[in-house]
């Protein structure tokens, strides 16, 4: 809802002269894919997806063009940051929740941390946003890495019936290779 409020608050400048403005909002690979444990910042970030659309559907004939930048996992502190800060919310979980969701949990951290390592330099992130803002005919969506690029291709493409034990069978518990 703040982006929406933010573009609407700026409409009147992004409208003004002859050279239109153009909103660039930072979404994720998480906009398009779902992993467990996730599920608030995927709804925002899904959010943050329909959206832009629909603004720049909206804003089309205005002349002012809405683009999505989606990056996949990105090398900062957000992994480190967040592994400690789970670690201390996991540490006081109820012993039941903890029992429940414990593997899973730990699962998701270890993918979670070995994303970073695989993930783009911020430097590749800036110089893509840079272009969404400067291009003279800016794409709708630029993906950023390999992995945000695969995962939405494959999630387009796969029903749900095919995409879903991809996914299960990254976590605990789910069907061995070759059993769905």
């Amino acid at each position: 809802v703040g982006a929406l409020r933010v573009s609407q608050a700026f409409l009147p400048l992004l409208r003004a002269g002859t050279k239109k403005g153009r909103i660039v909002n930072i979404s994720s690979q998480a906009g398009t894919v779902v992993f467990p444990l996730f599920g608030a910042y995927n709804a925002s970030k899904f959010g943050l997806e329909a959206i832009s659309d629909c603004l720049r559907y909206e804003l089309y004939n205005q002349g002012i063009k809405v683009i999505v930048v989606k990056p996949g996992p990105v090398k900062t502190p957000i992994w480190s940051k967040g592994f400690e800060s789970s670690t201390k919310v996991v540490g006081a979980l109820p012993p039941v929740v903890r029992q429940l969701y414990g593997d899973l949990i730990d699962k998701i951290t270890a993918l979670s941390m070995k994303s970073e390592e695989g993930g783009v330099e911020s430097q590749e992130v800036g110089d893509v946003i840079v272009e969404a803002l400067t291009a003279e005919e800016p794409r709708g969506r630029y993906l950023i890495g390999k992995s945000a690029t695969i995962q939405m291709v494959l999630r387009r493409l796969l029903p749900d019936k095919w995409w879903d034990p991809l996914v299960i069978r990254q976590l605990p518990g789910g069907p061995p290779p070759g059993d769905t």
